[in-house]
């Protein structure tokens, strides 16, 4: 199949082409080609999905069979998306679990949970969301949404709860001691890029799954006071964790991830 791919150098992304050039897929990637570089045997066509009409016009001549937008962060880019790749075999939106907030009625949450993001990321994420199975019941444009919980690799280190940055890891190195959001047994899931990357290539094979919204997440899960632990014996020092409320903390709490999906 040719498949086009908004995005492609990213945490996530970069595995997905590593993952669909192994299955024989022809891809093509759209970005600004700012970050990052893609194998030979990827084309690359450069562009600012802001541009709007060359954007769109550009991937209505591609005439994949999918498409995945890996970097579509508002409802104004998923409209464009919908008209950029009208006609395709099959879409992929790549949203986040962060859609769900922190607060949950259930675990594991599923896909039918309400939806309570508190960020201006998780609440944009929704609205997009929302765009595509509009299109999608109204217009039989072939969306399916895909939401990743935290995931890691060689683009993006191990994240944790407070913030996006990894100042901690130099304050355990430091012997300097840690927040820690909450008591430490809130439970969190965290997976591989190159496993996220396996579930994507096989939902774009898949245009039966059109209309559908999965949680993509590792079955299993860590508590965070294990986590931080595990980081103290990697780093070979251990320090002191100062746990506070969630409400407490202040400083990247725009940045926060989920809990356990």
């Amino acid at each position: 199949m040719k498949i086009g791919i908004v995005g492609g150098t990213g945490n996530i992304s970069t595995s997905i082409v590593r993952e669909l050039l192994g299955k024989d897929h022809e891809v093509v990637c759209f970005n600004r080609g700012q970050r990052g570089t893609l194998p030979p045997e990827v084309r690359l066509i450069k562009g600012d999905r802001n541009d709007r009409s060359a954007f769109e016009s550009a991937m209505q001549k591609e005439k994949f069979d999918a498409a995945v937008d890996m970097i579509c962060l508002t409802p104004e880019e998923a409209e464009s998306s919908v008209r950029a790749f009208r006609g395709v075999g099959l879409f992929v939106m790549c949203s986040t679990v962060c859609t769900y907030g922190v607060d949950y009625d259930y675990l594991p949450v599923t896909e039918d949970h309400p939806l309570r993001a508190f960020t201006s990321y998780g609440k944009n994420k929704v609205a997009a969301d929302r765009v595509y199975m509009r299109e999608y019941h109204a217009n039989g444009f072939p969306a399916v949404i895909i939401k990743p919980s935290t995931t890691y690799g060689p683009k993006l280190g191990m994240l944790r709860q407070i913030a996006w940055d990894y100042s901690w890891i130099d304050r355990i190195r430091k012997g300097k001691p840690i927040i820690v959001s909450g008591d430490g047994l809130t439970v969190h899931q965290f997976m591989h890029v190159d496993d996220a990357a396996k579930a994507f290539a096989d939902v774009l094979e898949k245009p039966e799954l059109a209309g559908q919204t999965y949680n993509l997440a590792n079955p299993r899960y860590t508590r965070w006071d294990d986590f931080h632990a595990a980081a103290m014996k990697v780093l070979g020092r251990e320090v002191e964790t100062v746990h506070v409320t969630r409400h407490a903390v202040r400083y990247g709490v725009e940045n926060l991830v989920p809990e356990r999906v």
